[in-house]
C-alpha cells in the first residue's frame, strides 16, 4: 500500500522523526517470517531525509518493528521524497 506523511514545518538546522511500523500478521502454525529491508529513499529532496537505526526487519508471526525516517531540511520550502520498503509478503 502507498501512503504519505507530512512532517509539517521543520526549521532549517532542526529535524523531525517519523516512525513507520511493520507488523507480521502471519500465523504461528505456518511460520511465515516477514523480511522487510533494503529500505531506499529517492526523489528530488531525498538527501534531506534519512533512515535512523534499522534499515531491515526480520519479523516472526505476530511480531512488529519500526523504521524511523528523519527529515532534516537544509533550505526553506516544500520537500518531497519517496520511501520504499521491499518485502517478501
Amino acid at each position: 500500500p502507498t501512503s504519505s506523511y507530512k512532517f509539517g514545518t521543520v526549521n532549517v538546522g532542526s529535524y523531525e522523526d517519523y516512525n513507520v511500523y511493520g507488523y507480521n500478521t502471519g500465523s504461528r502454525p505456518n511460520y511465515m517470517n516477514l523480511e522487510a529491508g533494503g529500505v531506499t529513499l529517492s526523489g528530488t529532496n531525498s538527501n534531506q531525509f534519512s533512515v535512523i537505526g534499522a534499515t531491515s526487519l526480520y519479523l516472526a508471526p505476530g511480531e512488529s518493528g519500526t523504521f524511523t525516517v528523519r527529515f532534516t531540511p537544509t533550505s526553506s520550502g516544500k520537500k518531497t521524497a519517496s520511501f520504499n520498503i521491499p518485502h517478501n509478503a
